[in-house]
């Protein structure tokens, strides 16, 4: 039987986790509830595991005592087989996919890291069955949430909310320029609000594009408005009503200022933008952050910058 991964992919606070689960929830899917991390953490962090035996046994050390290999069905030496066979992590990753849906019997496997985005066109040479579904928010919702979540950190000295929307809002825009991506027939996007305001439509484009029963999906439990993955609280309270077009709740003039430099990006995805705040600040920070963000990127491709990253594995909580 060939197993066919599915990787969601964009930026967090997209509605990654949602899908993730969406997909899942269908019994041909082997149900990985975690993000595997493999390209995006481990990769930077232990580099070349494939041809030194210390940075694998270092690896493997803080693998198997991870959410990643917990939530997994495979056993030590199950992992360590899949391992000895895979020459890069694209090819763990692929091999690590399939050996728990083919252990369980089931035709798909999802992965729902987001930043795995990065690495589409890798992926795919090892994997051509791999199916990527994008999804893309509003990134103005996007930063919101990640700074609720206290996840944003720029460089000094910019610290305030509106420094940290904007720096996120950045991130968020590079992320999704990967234009490139909708041309590729592998390659589903969807938006977010289109997906939540039509669901009949928006699950019946995703199964026909990943050649699945629309009625499989178990959209009552999953889309659950009182359950949601929310930085908010819970759906349905007074100061969380929607999960639609949140920044349209806070201050116009912050609206204004964390936007600036982006209007494009939102534009380019169908969002409105209102007239940007111009101001030498304004544009020096987001000069910043946006040269930040593509060094960065750049400079992770590798080791020597990448393993000095402060990204780790999820240690499994009991």
């Amino acid at each position: 039987m060939e197993v066919t991964p599915i990787f969601v992919i964009g930026s967090a606070r997209s509605g990654t986790t949602m899908l993730g689960k969406l997909l899942s929830s269908d019994a041909s899917f082997f149900n990985y509830r975690a993000e595997t991390l493999l390209m995006t953490v481990c990769r930077k962090r232990y580099g070349d595991i494939f041809n030194s035996i210390s940075r694998k046994k270092i690896f493997l050390n803080d693998w198997f005592s991870s959410r990643q290999f917990v939530r997994s069905n495979l056993s030590e030496k199950e992992f360590e087989e899949v391992l000895e066979k895979s020459v890069s992590y694209p090819t763990l990753l692929v091999n690590f996919l399939t050996e728990m849906a083919l252990k369980d019997n089931k035709k798909y496997i999802v992965d729902s890291t987001p930043a795995n985005i990065h690495f589409v066109n890798q992926i795919s040479k090892v994997c051509p069955q791999a199916k990527f579904v994008r999804i893309v928010r509003d990134g103005r919702d996007v930063s919101l949430s990640q700074e609720k979540l206290g996840w944003v950190n720029p460089p000094s000295p910019f610290r305030s909310k509106a420094d940290k929307l904007n720096y996120t809002l950045v991130a968020w825009g590079i992320t999704n320029s990967k234009t490139s991506l909708e041309t590729e027939k592998n390659v589903l996007t969807i938006r977010y609000e289109n997906f939540l305001s039509d669901l009949e439509k928006g699950v019946a484009t995703l199964s026909s594009f990943l050649d699945t029963e629309s009625t499989n999906y178990d959209l009552q439990t999953i889309l659950n408005p009182t359950q949601p993955n929310s930085a908010f609280g819970r759906l349905g309270q007074d100061h969380n009503r929607s999960a639609l077009a949140r920044w349209k709740n806070i201050e116009p003039e912050l609206v204004k200022e964390f936007t600036f430099g982006c209007h494009k990006s939102l534009k380019n995805f169908g969002y409105s933008n209102s007239k940007p705040s111009y101001s030498l600040k304004n544009m020096l920070r987001y000069t910043i952050f946006s040269t930040h963000f593509r060094l960065k990127n750049h400079l992770t491709k590798y080791h020597i910058f990448a393993s000095r990253t402060s990204e780790t594995l999820e240690i499994n909580k009991k």
